[in-house]
């Protein structure tokens, strides 16, 4: 289906030009868009139009420079199962595969600017904050998703092999 993008909403039309699908995103407060309203006939039901209306109004809203909310049910549980998650990274101070784990994220952000969009929170393993529990790992660096590990740092890694493991991390997010 083709979509006609309108500002703060997306639709589509039958032959009729009757509306048979359609999301729209106020602009709530300066920069913020909130997605409020999801709608699909139900001849379209179940092919994933929703999915797509949605997808394009992120897109919208990011093109634009906005941060996107929901207050539509539907539209938040999907940008609940399509946000990026962030990537929980121990480091510790003066510890050179850290220092490398962070060259290469820097250098990887260059590479592909998709990245810089991907939110990391960086643990200083020995000033870690209150409330920090549940993460499993013996070296730094350490990279999680969630409380998954997807990389811990081995003694003896190049930089070469530690910007692959960084670049795995970022791919999974």
């Amino acid at each position: 289906m083709d979509f006609i993008h309108e500002p703060n909403r997306i639709y589509g039309t039958d032959e009729n030009n009757k509306v048979i699908a359609e999301v729209t995103f106020p602009e709530t407060e300066p920069g913020v868009y909130t997605i409020d309203h999801t709608f699909v006939d139900s001849s379209l039901q179940g092919q994933g139009i929703a999915g797509q209306l949605v997808q394009a109004a992120v897109d919208d809203i990011k093109s634009q420079g906005g941060k996107v909310q929901a207050t539509c049910s539907y539209a938040v549980k999907w940008l609940q199962k399509h946000s990026p998650k962030k990537i929980t990274f121990f480091y510790m101070n003066g510890c050179p595969y850290c220092r490398n784990a962070n060259i290469a994220i820097e250098e990887l952000i260059q590479e592909n600017q998709e990245y810089a969009d991907i939110e990391i929170e960086r643990i200083d393993e020995q000033n870690p904050p209150a409330g920090i529990s549940g993460y499993d790992y013996y070296y730094v660096p350490s990279m999680f998703i969630g409380k998954e590990k997807i990389y811990e740092a081995q003694p003896g890694q190049q930089y070469d092999e530690i910007k692959e493991h960084v670049r795995e991390v970022f791919e999974r997010v």
